[in-house]
């Protein structure tokens, strides 16, 4: 946690490149990717929204109910 706290109270920001990571240049960022995005956007929604109450238990059980009717799980 102090560390989290920490990144955002510093005002400086530090850079690495690959040398500093033990990395090589090559497998890094662009060059290093092995995926392509071809499309971005926003996915229409499909039916409804679903508000889950109740403990933790009874809300896990009924979303997983929903996810085995949608066959998801």
């Amino acid at each position: 946690m102090e560390g989290i706290v920490n990144a955002y109270t510093k005002k400086e920001v530090e850079y690495l490149n690959a040398e500093q990571l033990g990395g090589k240049k090559e497998n890094i960022g662009l060059t290093g990717s092995m995926t392509e995005v071809w499309k971005i956007f926003t996915p229409e929604r499909k039916g409804e929204h679903i508000m889950l109450e109740g403990s933790i238990e009874n809300m896990t059980k009924e979303l997983t109910q929903y996810l085995k009717e949608d066959k998801l799980v």
